[in-house]
Protein backbone atom coordinates (compact mmCIF):
# COMPACT_ATOMS: atom_id res chain seq x y z
CA UNK A 1 0.00 0.00 0.00
CA UNK A 2 2.89 2.41 0.56
CA UNK A 3 3.62 2.47 -3.16
CA UNK A 4 -0.06 3.06 -3.97
CA UNK A 5 -0.27 5.94 -1.47
CA UNK A 6 2.89 7.51 -2.90
CA UNK A 7 1.35 7.27 -6.36
CA UNK A 8 -1.82 8.95 -5.09
CA UNK A 9 0.26 11.76 -3.58
CA UNK A 10 2.05 12.30 -6.89
CA UNK A 11 -1.28 12.41 -8.72
CA UNK A 12 -2.70 14.85 -6.18
CA UNK A 13 0.33 17.12 -6.57
CA UNK A 14 -0.15 17.14 -10.33
CA UNK A 15 -3.83 17.94 -9.88
CA UNK A 16 -3.11 20.86 -7.56
CA UNK A 17 -1.11 22.44 -10.36
CA UNK A 18 -4.30 22.48 -12.42
CA UNK A 19 -6.85 23.47 -9.73
CA UNK A 20 -6.74 24.78 -6.20
CA UNK A 21 -6.77 22.18 -3.38
CA UNK A 22 -9.92 23.77 -1.94
CA UNK A 23 -11.68 22.81 -5.19
CA UNK A 24 -10.77 19.12 -4.88
CA UNK A 25 -12.94 16.40 -3.34
CA UNK A 26 -11.30 12.99 -2.98
CA UNK A 27 -13.54 9.97 -3.14
CA UNK A 28 -13.41 6.21 -3.14
CA UNK A 29 -15.35 3.04 -2.42
CA UNK A 30 -14.15 0.03 -0.43
CA UNK A 31 -10.35 -0.15 -0.79
CA UNK A 32 -10.52 3.12 -2.73
CA UNK A 33 -12.12 4.72 0.32
CA UNK A 34 -9.21 3.47 2.41
CA UNK A 35 -6.79 4.97 -0.11
CA UNK A 36 -8.60 8.33 0.01
CA UNK A 37 -8.16 8.44 3.80
CA UNK A 38 -4.53 7.34 3.57
CA UNK A 39 -3.90 10.07 1.01
CA UNK A 40 -5.25 12.75 3.32
CA UNK A 41 -3.24 11.42 6.27
CA UNK A 42 -0.07 11.38 4.17
CA UNK A 43 -0.66 14.91 2.87
CA UNK A 44 -1.12 16.15 6.43
CA UNK A 45 2.12 14.49 7.54
CA UNK A 46 3.94 16.11 4.62
CA UNK A 47 2.47 19.51 5.46
CA UNK A 48 0.85 19.84 2.05
CA UNK A 49 -2.52 21.49 1.33
CA UNK A 50 -5.45 19.20 2.00
CA UNK A 51 -8.44 18.73 -0.31
CA UNK A 52 -11.73 20.39 0.52
CA UNK A 53 -13.30 17.15 1.63
CA UNK A 54 -13.86 13.46 1.04
CA UNK A 55 -16.75 11.24 -0.05
CA UNK A 56 -16.21 7.71 1.21
CA UNK A 57 -18.47 4.79 0.28
CA UNK A 58 -18.10 1.70 2.46
CA UNK A 59 -14.43 2.60 3.06
CA UNK A 60 -12.29 -0.37 4.09
CA UNK A 61 -10.67 1.60 6.92
CA UNK A 62 -9.64 -1.49 8.89
CA UNK A 63 -7.81 -4.03 6.79
CA UNK A 64 -8.62 -6.92 9.12
CA UNK A 65 -12.24 -6.50 10.31
CA UNK A 66 -12.75 -10.10 11.45
CA UNK A 67 -12.68 -9.20 15.16
CA UNK A 68 -15.44 -6.58 14.90
CA UNK A 69 -19.08 -6.95 16.00
CA UNK A 70 -20.48 -6.44 12.51
CA UNK A 71 -18.36 -9.30 11.17
CA UNK A 72 -20.47 -11.58 13.35
CA UNK A 73 -23.83 -9.84 13.05
CA UNK A 74 -23.67 -9.26 9.29
CA UNK A 75 -21.73 -12.34 8.24
CA UNK A 76 -24.67 -13.81 6.34
CA UNK A 77 -25.94 -10.60 4.77
CA UNK A 78 -22.75 -9.34 3.12
CA UNK A 79 -21.23 -10.89 0.02
CA UNK A 80 -17.61 -10.21 1.10
CA UNK A 81 -17.91 -12.10 4.40
CA UNK A 82 -15.30 -14.71 3.55
CA UNK A 83 -12.45 -14.85 6.03
CA UNK A 84 -9.97 -16.41 3.58
CA UNK A 85 -10.46 -13.57 1.10
CA UNK A 86 -10.24 -10.84 3.76
CA UNK A 87 -7.09 -12.31 5.31
CA UNK A 88 -5.44 -12.66 1.90
CA UNK A 89 -6.34 -9.07 1.01
CA UNK A 90 -4.81 -7.84 4.26
CA UNK A 91 -1.65 -9.91 3.79
CA UNK A 92 -1.13 -8.56 0.29
CA UNK A 93 -1.88 -4.97 1.34
CA UNK A 94 0.35 -5.03 4.42
CA UNK A 95 3.23 -6.66 2.52
CA UNK A 96 4.94 -7.62 5.76
CA UNK A 97 3.98 -4.44 7.62
CA UNK A 98 2.43 -4.23 11.08
CA UNK A 99 -1.31 -4.64 11.38
CA UNK A 100 -1.57 -1.42 13.42
CA UNK A 101 0.52 0.74 11.07
CA UNK A 102 -1.69 3.79 10.31
CA UNK A 103 0.19 4.42 7.08
CA UNK A 104 -1.54 1.34 5.64
CA UNK A 105 -4.39 0.82 8.12
CA UNK A 106 -6.16 4.15 8.79
CA UNK A 107 -8.33 2.64 11.53
CA UNK A 108 -5.27 2.91 13.79
CA UNK A 109 -4.48 6.55 13.02
CA UNK A 110 -3.84 8.53 16.21
CA UNK A 111 -6.00 11.44 17.32
CA UNK A 112 -3.15 13.74 16.37
CA UNK A 113 -3.10 12.33 12.85
CA UNK A 114 -6.87 12.59 12.46
CA UNK A 115 -7.13 16.10 13.82
CA UNK A 116 -7.37 18.72 11.09
CA UNK A 117 -8.56 16.41 8.33
CA UNK A 118 -11.14 17.94 5.96
CA UNK A 119 -14.88 17.19 6.19
CA UNK A 120 -15.92 13.66 5.29
CA UNK A 121 -19.23 12.26 4.07
CA UNK A 122 -19.23 8.54 4.78
CA UNK A 123 -21.81 6.00 3.65
CA UNK A 124 -21.95 2.47 5.03
CA UNK A 125 -24.32 -0.42 4.48
CA UNK A 126 -26.27 -1.41 7.55
CA UNK A 127 -25.83 -5.09 6.67
CA UNK A 128 -22.15 -5.04 5.72
CA UNK A 129 -19.33 -6.58 7.70
CA UNK A 130 -17.33 -3.33 7.75
CA UNK A 131 -20.07 -1.36 9.51
CA UNK A 132 -18.52 -1.50 13.00
CA UNK A 133 -15.05 -0.33 12.00
CA UNK A 134 -16.44 2.39 9.73
CA UNK A 135 -18.67 3.70 12.50
CA UNK A 136 -15.77 3.56 14.98
CA UNK A 137 -13.53 5.48 12.57
CA UNK A 138 -16.20 8.12 12.00
CA UNK A 139 -16.76 8.54 15.74
CA UNK A 140 -13.04 8.93 16.43
CA UNK A 141 -12.68 11.51 13.68
CA UNK A 142 -15.65 13.45 15.04
CA UNK A 143 -14.10 13.26 18.49
CA UNK A 144 -11.13 15.35 17.38
CA UNK A 145 -13.23 17.91 15.55
CA UNK A 146 -13.36 16.55 12.01
CA UNK A 147 -16.76 17.32 10.42
CA UNK A 148 -18.15 13.88 9.59
CA UNK A 149 -21.58 13.00 8.23
CA UNK A 150 -22.28 9.29 8.44
CA UNK A 151 -25.11 7.78 6.41
CA UNK A 152 -26.20 4.21 7.08
CA UNK A 153 -28.08 2.44 4.28
CA UNK A 154 -30.29 0.16 6.33
CA UNK A 155 -30.23 -3.45 5.15
CA UNK A 156 -27.58 -2.73 2.54
CA UNK A 157 -24.38 -4.69 1.85
CA UNK A 158 -20.84 -3.57 1.07
CA UNK A 159 -20.60 -0.85 -1.59
CA UNK A 160 -24.35 -0.94 -2.17
CA UNK A 161 -23.97 2.61 -3.52
CA UNK A 162 -22.53 1.16 -6.72
CA UNK A 163 -25.40 -1.26 -7.32
CA UNK A 164 -27.14 1.44 -9.32
CA UNK A 165 -24.63 0.65 -12.08
CA UNK A 166 -25.86 -2.91 -12.43
CA UNK A 167 -29.49 -3.09 -11.38
CA UNK A 168 -32.62 -1.48 -12.76
CA UNK A 169 -33.65 -0.23 -9.34
CA UNK A 170 -31.99 0.07 -5.91
CA UNK A 171 -31.87 -3.36 -4.23
CA UNK A 172 -34.04 -3.90 -1.18
CA UNK A 173 -32.91 -5.85 1.86
CA UNK A 174 -34.50 -9.10 0.66
CA UNK A 175 -32.61 -8.75 -2.62
CA UNK A 176 -29.17 -8.59 -1.01
CA UNK A 177 -28.42 -12.33 -0.92
CA UNK A 178 -28.73 -12.29 -4.72
CA UNK A 179 -26.53 -9.24 -5.30
CA UNK A 180 -23.22 -10.90 -5.96
CA UNK A 181 -19.93 -9.63 -7.31
CA UNK A 182 -16.27 -10.60 -7.54
CA UNK A 183 -17.25 -14.25 -7.88
CA UNK A 184 -16.13 -14.94 -11.42
CA UNK A 185 -12.45 -14.13 -10.92
CA UNK A 186 -12.33 -15.45 -7.33
CA UNK A 187 -14.60 -18.49 -7.58
CA UNK A 188 -12.13 -20.81 -5.85
CA UNK A 189 -11.99 -18.50 -2.84
CA UNK A 190 -15.74 -18.76 -2.25
CA UNK A 191 -16.08 -22.51 -2.07
CA UNK A 192 -16.97 -22.60 1.61
CA UNK A 193 -19.35 -25.17 3.07
CA UNK A 194 -22.14 -24.37 3.10
CA UNK A 195 -21.85 -21.74 0.37
CA UNK A 196 -23.40 -18.46 1.51
CA UNK A 197 -23.98 -17.14 -1.99
CA UNK A 198 -24.10 -18.45 -5.56
CA UNK A 199 -20.67 -19.19 -7.00
CA UNK A 200 -20.16 -18.88 -10.74
CA UNK A 201 -17.27 -20.40 -12.64
CA UNK A 202 -18.07 -18.64 -15.92
CA UNK A 203 -20.34 -16.00 -17.42
CA UNK A 204 -22.33 -18.82 -19.02
CA UNK A 205 -23.01 -20.45 -15.64
CA UNK A 206 -24.16 -17.04 -14.36
CA UNK A 207 -26.59 -16.72 -17.28
CA UNK A 208 -28.01 -20.18 -16.60
CA UNK A 209 -28.41 -19.23 -12.94
CA UNK A 210 -30.34 -16.12 -13.96
CA UNK A 211 -32.73 -18.07 -16.18
CA UNK A 212 -33.47 -20.51 -13.37
CA UNK A 213 -34.36 -17.71 -10.97
CA UNK A 214 -36.45 -15.67 -13.39
CA UNK A 215 -37.49 -12.01 -13.16
CA UNK A 216 -33.94 -10.82 -13.74
CA UNK A 217 -33.53 -7.10 -13.17
CA UNK A 218 -30.19 -6.50 -14.85
CA UNK A 219 -26.72 -7.86 -15.46
CA UNK A 220 -23.46 -5.95 -15.69
CA UNK A 221 -20.49 -7.71 -17.27
CA UNK A 222 -16.82 -6.81 -17.10
CA UNK A 223 -13.40 -8.36 -17.41
CA UNK A 224 -12.84 -8.21 -13.64
CA UNK A 225 -16.31 -8.71 -12.18
CA UNK A 226 -19.90 -9.58 -12.84
CA UNK A 227 -22.75 -8.19 -10.77
CA UNK A 228 -26.22 -9.66 -10.94
CA UNK A 229 -29.47 -8.99 -9.18
CA UNK A 230 -32.65 -11.04 -9.41
CA UNK A 231 -35.84 -11.28 -7.42
CA UNK A 232 -36.37 -14.51 -5.51
CA UNK A 233 -39.52 -16.40 -6.42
Amino acid sequence: LHTVVDSAVSTYRWLTKQVRPESIIVSGESAGGCLAVLLMLKLKQLGEPLPRGAILMSPWVKLDPIDTPSWESNNYTDYISFSAVVKEAFTLSANGGRIDDPSINPYFASEQLLQGLPPMWISVGGAEILRSCIEDFAQRARGVGVPVELYVGEGMAHVYQMFACCVARPPTADLLPWACCCRLCCADMFLETPAKHPVWTSFESARRWELQLGDVQAVSKGSQFLCCSATRQ
